[in-house]
């Protein structure tokens, strides 16, 4: 027995596993490899989604940010009617006053605050940039968590193997005890210990079949698939991903996108407070002007100078012109400063973030390396165990055909050489766990040359 024999057995077991593992219930299987698992994992998960309409929120807003200068256009009639007393402008009352007119016509108005507008649109243009790191963190995040639910089906996949491998291998040893026993060579105790072993070794594959179970399950919740789905990995080896083990630098995660979100919105913050600095200086500008028609609702209008306008109209184009710049100056901002100083706490409590996430990014770096550099020692003793209890079965089954090996040396080879095999997988699973969280850590993204 050596590895490429245990490997090669590979698609003939995956049928058995999944008829295993359904207990007759009608489930679809799927088989999915490492890379459609980065490509699929953003499609339906809700929390990406999630982050991505935020994204779309926040890029709405900046256009909505971006209308600050443009002026509102009105047109339109307005009529007025006034019957009775009106005051005239010395403080004197006209009586029996019969007033009416129309307006028709087009104008803007328009109220232009230079410093909400151009400082609120540099603030939005920042939390965009923040929102859309933030998204891209949360989907690394989901996708680290889908790889390594990945590694976790793959391992208990192979895990089955095993254990199917070595029940086929007791069934040959059984029809062999039996064979030995008939010809007055072996105890029947022989043959009921290698029965309760190969029992033993049931248990532990159906143990192992439903750890495959969930397995699956975690990664169809990840993926957002149909909870009747059965994933079945595609690859057929399990080998560790070549990874280089770098000394540990203060920079190592400057490109954490994580990081980059904290401090555009730590500039979008900055932009908000000049509003309330800068900005209270800074003049508003307003402007009405409107063009029309003026005149009497029905009939001519009566001209004060009768003479000059003989032939008097009904209407009269008439036009208004008005610019004027003024200072609003807030009092309570200026002597309190109460939004300066909440937006001044918000920028702190940022500084903090960012400094807490550097110290978790620090040791989640320093924690993959670790792993990764004992992994690759943990891969060679392994590799080793795996020839020596292979070849130690070997040697003891080559007995048992003779006769001469004890039902427990049998049984001992076959729970080293599981050992053996159990190791390798995990210690393979969590070096490529490792591999791919020191690639988060260091701020790539996963499914960017990561398949």
């Amino acid at each position: 027995m050596n590895k490429k024999l245990f490997y090669s057995k590979f698609v003939s077991y995956l049928f058995f596993i999944v008829g295993a593992v359904n207990y007759g219930n009608a489930q679809e299987t799927i088989q999915i490899t490492l890379g459609e698992v980065l490509q699929q994992c953003g499609a339906n998960n809700a929390t990406i989604k999630t982050y991505e309409a935020k994204v779309e929120r926040a890029k709405a807003q900046l256009e909505k940010d971006k209308e600050w200068w443009l002026p509102g256009v009105f047109a339109g009639a307005q009529t007025h009617q006034l019957m009775g007393a009106a005051m005239n402008g010395n403080g004197n009352f006209f009586l029996d006053v019969n007033r009416n007119n129309l307006w028709l016509g087009l104008g803007i108005n328009a109220n232009i605050d230079f410093a909400s507008g151009l400082f609120q649109k540099k603030a939005s243009n920042y939390k965009v940039r923040s929102i859309a790191g933030q998204s891209i963190a949360v989907k690394n995040q989901i996708l680290l968590e889908s790889v390594h639910a990945y590694y976790d089906l793959l391992r208990t996949q192979m895990e089955l193997q095993v254990y199917d491998f070595l029940l086929a291998h007791s069934d040959t040893i059984l029809e062999q005890m039996k064979l030995q026993q008939e010809a007055g060579l072996r105890y029947e105790s022989d043959i009921l210990m290698t029965k309760s072993n190969k029992a033993h070794l049931e248990i532990k594959a159906l143990n192992t079949r439903k750890n495959l179970s969930k397995s699956s399950s975690k990664l169809v919740h990840l993926l957002k698939l149909k909870n009747e789905v059965l994933l079945i990995s595609g690859d057929s080896t399990l080998v560790p991903m070549p990874a280089e083990i770098e000394e540990y630098s203060d920079t190592s995660f400057y490109n954490r996108t994580e990081l980059g979100a904290l401090k555009m919105e730590i500039k979008s913050l900055e932009w908000e407070r000049k509003m309330h600095t800068t900005g209270l200086f800074i003049p508003d500008l307003n402007i009405n002007a409107n063009g029309g028609y003026f005149g009497r609702v029905n009939g001519q209008v009566s001209p004060m100078d009768p003479i000059s306008n003989p032939d008097s109209k009904q209407l009269y184009p008439t036009s208004i012109y008005q610019f004027s710049l003024g200072w609003n100056l807030p009092l309570g901002s200026l002597f309190y400063k109460g939004d300066r100083k909440k937006i001044d706490g918000d920028i702190r409590i940022k500084e903090m973030e960012i400094d807490a996430f550097k110290e978790v990014t620090k040791e989640e770096i320093r924690n993959a390396n670790t792993e990764l550099s004992i992994g690759q020692i943990q891969m060679e003793i392994a590799k080793e165990a795996i020839d020596l209890s292979a070849k130690a079965l070997r040697q003891a089954t080559e007995r048992q055909k003779l006769g001469i090996a004890k039902p427990f040396e049998i049984f001992q080879s076959q729970e080293f050489f599981v050992n053996a095999q159990l190791d390798y997988l995990k210690t393979v699973c969590d070096y490529n766990k490792a591999y791919f969280s020191l690639q988060v850590a260091e701020g790539s993204i996963l499914g960017i040359n990561n398949k």
